[in-house]
């Protein structure tokens, strides 16, 4: 019961966050307008804090409203339209405004969001960051999709990258997929072999419809090591050990691991110790025994393939289905009863906890019922800690990054499209989100990440805000702004003949560009079933694999017969 209701308040809370911070992001913009109206002494007809009013009351001439939408605000500022003559609430005529006054009160929602951005982004600083992943300077491939552009290309599990694109690394995972879809061109990733030679592997992305199907973007096709850095939780085993927080474990029973071989292992334990070797943050290195700790959950030692069939791939070292069981067999049922989910098994086994229990499972042409347990779940009792403290400023420049990179893959997709050679990309208009898109994500950031996290997305959003109005077009903030400094330079005011019809186009292109990210960002909303990945190998089927592949037969050219010169040629 109690869980339930934790996770309605969590439902409603990551709700309210999306609907304050939202609508916070662009009422932080239409005050930054506001005080600069009033200080140049421009008329302001309202002040709203949301749309469709319901409350209003006029103070020194300026109705406040509130509205029952609080996605936001809007201040109404007859002066500073530049299209036709101003005029008050009551229809009388006003005086045209100066154009720095105009361009103080235009340029001051966008300072605002940017002002807004930049004190979030201190929170940030100060409590740090979570990432999905350390921050490295290179990446060990684990497994590679066969047939898939990367493997064609010639990356292999082993393959440690250093550069992309001629740069070298420095970030999470993320970041790194990320600049791989962000690619115009072709990707070129250097990498470093297992016999120590270097090559340059250059392939052009493909749409991954298994790890995003809603969004269709070229998400790698291959896997890497993470690292793994822990924080030991006061009082646990790995704490009794002599861990701390920011060790690295290099090492874990004498083998290298990632974070999912490490959290397999940990859990798998069954009582055994584990020896692990770490490196501190100061580059002092040891080794320690930690002894796991039952945990909650059961285990008995089936791991299934990445698609979700009850296929088993593999099999966890010292756990009871390794005597039983075979990678490759596919499981039929659990204890008489039908599966056809991995989902269904593994709770099939967590309810069990250690009774005994048969598995109907299928290896080659033969059904087989053969007799299983499973044990506790092992703990050691630590976090993995992967945070950065991007100052706010530096937070600024990777949105500016991060925007003009979006603005060129996207430009180059649509040239793509008009037949133009502006680059391959796989991206387009499409990719962008609008209010629902936006809103979605900001609600899943808090929901499915953490505060910080959703705090993280409102700054790129003010940031974001801020651009997008100071572009020069006619309906935004930039073009209020161009208007008047073209005002100043030919000392007169652009004709609102010419700028009526070209006001209406652009309100209607930039109408039409809403409904149409609008339209995607629904669609994206809608479930749609992944694509299920082919053949994946890793360093220990690589080998298989490169034998199983046919060998290429070359046509040996036929031998004509020569007159033997020791014979006369009769004629």
């Amino acid at each position: 019961m109690l869980e339930v209701v934790g996770q309605i308040l969590t439902v409603i809370g990551s709700a309210l966050f999306m609907i304050i911070f939202f609508g916070l992001c662009v009422f932080v913009h239409e005050l930054g307008h506001f005080l600069a109206a009033r200080m140049c002494g421009l008329h302001v007809i309202a002040f709203s804090i949301g749309f469709k009013k319901v409350w209003s009351k006029k103070i020194n001439g300026v109705e406040y409203r509130i509205g029952c939408i609080p996605v936001g605000g809007y201040v109404d500022l007859p002066q500073i339209d530049a299209t036709g003559e101003a005029e008050d609430e009551n229809g009388n005529k006003l005086p045209k405004a100066a154009p720095w006054k105009r361009i103080v009160t235009a340029f001051s929602g966008p300072f605002f969001n940017v002002l807004f951005a930049l004190l979030l982004g201190c929170v940030i600083w100060i409590f740090g960051l979570p990432q999905s992943t350390p921050k490295v300077q290179e990446f060990k491939v684990k497994t590679v999709q066969v047939d898939k552009p990367e493997y064609n290309a010639g990356l292999r599990p082993g393959d440690v990258i250093y550069e992309l694109n001629g740069k070298k690394i420095n970030g999470t995972w993320s970041d790194f997929a990320k600049d791989i879809m962000l690619t115009v061109g072709d990707v070129v990733l250097t990498v470093r072999k297992p016999d120590g030679s270097v090559k340059k592997i250059s392939y052009q992305p493909e749409v991954n419809r298994q790890k995003a199907p809603n969004v269709n973007a070229p998400y790698p096709f291959f896997e890497v090591v993470i690292p793994v850095t822990i924080v030991p939780q006061e009082g646990s085993a790995a704490e009794k050990a002599g861990l701390k927080a920011g060790d690295r474990i290099l090492k874990l029973n004498g083998q290298e691991v990632g974070l999912d071989e490490f959290v397999l292992q940990v859990m798998a334990a069954n009582g055994r110790p584990l020896l692990m070797d770490y490196r501190r943050e100061d580059g002092t290195t040891g080794q320690v025994t930690v002894h796991p700790e039952k945990g909650e959950g059961h285990l008995c030692g089936i791991t299934f393939s990445a698609n979700g069939e009850l296929l088993v791939s593999k099999l966890i070292p010292g756990l009871p289905a390794e005597k039983v069981v075979k990678p490759g067999d596919r499981i039929l049922a659990l204890n008489g009863e039908e599966l056809t989910t991995t989902a269904a098994f593994i709770n099939g086994v967590q309810a069990l906890g250690e009774k005994p229990f048969t598995v109907t499972l299928q290896r080659g042409g033969e059904t087989l019922t053969v007799p299983l347990v499973s044990v506790p779940r092992n703990q050691i009792g630590v976090q993995f800690r992967f945070l950065s403290y991007p100052t706010p400023f530096e937070q600024l420049a990777n949105v500016l990054d991060l925007t003009w990179r979006s603005l060129r893959s996207v430009g180059a997709g649509i040239g793509r499209k008009l037949g133009l050679d502006s680059g391959y990309t796989t991206l387009g208009p499409q990719h962008f989100s609008g209010p629902v898109g936006i809103g979605q994500t900001l609600y899943l950031s808090v929901y499915k990440g953490s505060l910080i996290v959703g705090l993280n997305l409102v700054v790129l959003i003010s940031f974001s805000l801020a651009l997008f109005n100071l572009l020069p077009l006619p309906v935004l903030d930039g073009g209020h702004i161009m208007l008047a400094c073209l005002e100043m330079i030919f000392r007169r005011p652009i004709s609102a003949k010419v700028l009526q019809p070209l006001t209406i186009v652009f309100v209607v292109i930039l109408i039409g560009f809403m409904i149409f990210v609008t339209i995607f960002d629904i669609k994206r909303l809608l479930p749609v079933e992944a694509e299920q990945p082919g053949k994946i190998i890793d360093e220990q089927n690589m080998e298989q694999e490169e034998k199983a592949k046919p060998v290429e037969k070359k046509e040996i050219p036929q031998m004509r017969a020569m007159p033997d010169p020791g014979k006369e040629t009769v004629k």
